[in-house]
């Protein structure tokens, strides 16, 4: 059952700081411990929605008339 936790603002950042610390200075990074814990930080901190990436450019092969041997 999920439970709705009523936290005041410096609850909630302080509730962040740490889970931030707990998750950034962990010895193993990919355990189910902070791999919860990063889950439940982007709960409390979304990341911000990104920029879509530029798309990419297209290069064309150059053409042989430009690059003809001179001799």
């Amino acid at each position: 059952m999920p439970q709705h936790l009523d936290l005041s603002d410096d609850e909630a950042a302080a509730l962040t700081r740490e889970l931030h610390d707990i998750v950034e200075n962990d010895r193993y990074p990919f355990s189910p411990r902070i791999q919860t814990a990063r889950a439940v930080l982007n709960k409390l901190r979304p990341e911000p929605a990104r920029k879509p990436l530029p798309p990419l450019k297209v290069y064309a092969p150059p053409s042989k008339g430009r690059y003809k041997r001179r001799g």
